[in-house]
């Protein structure tokens, strides 16, 4: 009994100590920064906001916050995140608020324009013709702190443990909510869900055209988009977009949300279809040449 109580504690311990990794985007709605990939450069020290990369990062267990390489993130006097070194000093005020990354427990960032002015960079501080933004997490994975590798397993005298508060399922499904396309290394990791009024019958995997998609449940399980238009999932060809104009189709009903991914009918697996040059479109089959993703929600 005592042996097992142990190994419980520890395996407790383990947990508690566990660290977080994952990508980031930008959230600003109705401007170029919505879904914007958060990206590290060799060559660079700051965190900038880009399209196209698949950077990782990881926040420890000691609210220190590091990218892929392992350097840990600090500020500038102007309040750029920037790498440690060179007098800038790692921070360990970082945190997750649900998916969102926060400093000193806020959700204060702004993507800044950079020295050149053709890009942004993330600071806490206010800047000239900068924006306001949240930094969502995207595709979280515990991972293994640096911190529990080190220590001894040393037997502690057990105290009584208070109960954990757990966490709640949402009593409703959300709304108003957008969609990316989750397959890390992939040219549609972190892709936006769009709507293309030229092919309505089926949704866009990223790509120039188009809007981004919003969606709301309905109370029977079906989604509409922010035109009011109901969502159809073709049984034949798993092609996900909107119902015809003409009132022959009705809005698929099978959708929830699990883990801040978009299910149907049960089941997370997507597809992003080749549909043109550099374009993919949505299903639910999968197709030649397509890639496998989960869609997860964001707001």
């Amino acid at each position: 009994m005592q042996i097992s109580a142990s190994l419980s504690l520890l395996t407790l311990v383990a947990i508690a100590q566990a660290a977080k990794e994952f990508g980031l985007v930008t959230i600003r709605s109705g401007s170029q920064l919505q879904y914007a990939s958060v990206l590290t450069k060799d060559n660079d020290p700051t965190l900038y906001v880009g399209s196209g990369g698949d950077a990782r990062f990881t926040l420890n267990d000691d609210g220190s916050f590091a990218g892929s390489d392992g350097k840990k993130f600090g500020f500038t006097d102007a309040g750029v995140a920037t790498e440690e070194g060179n007098g800038i000093t790692a921070s360990t005020s970082f945190g997750l608020d649900g998916e969102s990354l926060t400093y000193d427990g806020k959700q204060i960032y702004r993507a800044c324009p950079n020295a050149n002015k053709d890009g942004y960079v993330i600071s806490i501080k206010d800047c000239t013709d900068g924006l306001g933004v949240i930094l969502h997490a995207v595709d979280i994975k515990d991972v293994e702190s640096k911190e529990e590798e080190s220590k001894e397993e040393e037997p502690k005298e057990e105290e009584p443990k208070k109960d954990e508060p757990k966490e709640e399922a949402p009593s409703d499904e959300p709304s108003n909510f957008g969609l990316i396309t989750i397959h890390s290394g992939s040219n549609v990791h972190l892709a936006t869900v769009k709507k293309v009024d030229s092919h309505p019958h089926v949704f866009s995997v990223g790509g120039d055209e188009g809007k981004d998609l919003t969606l709301s449940f309905n109370s029977d399980g079906s989604l509409h988009d922010q035109d009011g238009r109901g969502v159809y999932v073709d049984p034949n060809t798993g092609e996900i977009g909107n119902v015809d104009p003409w009132g022959q189709q009705s809005a698929s009903t099978g959708f929830s949300v699990e883990n801040d991914d978009l299910q149907f009918q049960g089941g997370d697996g997507f597809w992003a279809c080749p549909s043109g040059d550099n374009k993919f479109s949505l299903s639910r089959k999968e197709c030649t040449g397509g890639t496998g993703v989960a869609l997860q929600v964001v707001n």
